[in-house]
């Protein structure tokens, strides 16, 4: 019950979830191939449903714009509530991992537009560097039941919420 992992999916629920300052052309989200090079997904891939949503890491940047500060946009997307409720939106168990604060090249034309809209922009000369934006970026990953339930309990890493973990995930048998 809950939405399909997609980078649409994703999209809505940030957008939904985030303080009114950040507007869907803010966030940008790109499902990359998990553990087998990190390759873009291509659009063929994407629809063909030949891989399922969780053969992707979907790495999310918000463009910290307007008035939201990307310290308050790293709070809200490091918190454990935020995680437990996308958690609940997304159909499959997901995990929320590397939440930092960065700077990301905007590629023109397909930047998105600066909140709120400006007058239309002259291309850059070739001869300038792209420019760079602040970005809050987090990847978002399936993740199994078991760990999940860990990682909502709030049980902070030790030797033995370790050593449980890999009790209940190790096969029959492993001591």
């Amino acid at each position: 019950s809950g939405t399909q992992l997609s980078e649409e999916s994703l999209t809505a629920y940030l957008t939904a979830t985030l303080p009114a300052g950040i507007a869907g052309r803010d966030i940008v989200v790109t499902a990359v191939r998990g553990g087998r090079g990190r390759r873009l997904q291509g659009p063929v891939e994407a629809s063909s449903g030949a891989e399922g949503p969780c053969d992707f890491i979907y790495v999310c940047e918000i463009f910290v714009r307007g008035n939201v500060s990307s310290a308050t946009l790293v709070n809200i997307t490091n918190s454990t509530e935020f995680e437990a409720d996308l958690d609940e939106f997304i159909a499959e168990p997901v995990a929320i991992d590397g939440v930092v604060e960065t700077e990301s090249v905007v590629l023109l034309p397909f930047a998105p537009p600066a909140s709120p809209p400006s007058p239309p922009a002259t291309p850059p000369p070739p001869s300038t560097p792209p420019p760079l934006e602040e970005v809050v970026r987090l990847e978002v990953a399936c993740t199994d039941v078991v760990a999940r339930r860990i990682l909502q309990s709030g049980t902070q890493l030790s030797e033995q919420s370790l050593t449980a973990y890999l009790t209940t995930t190790l096969p029959a048998g492993i001591a």
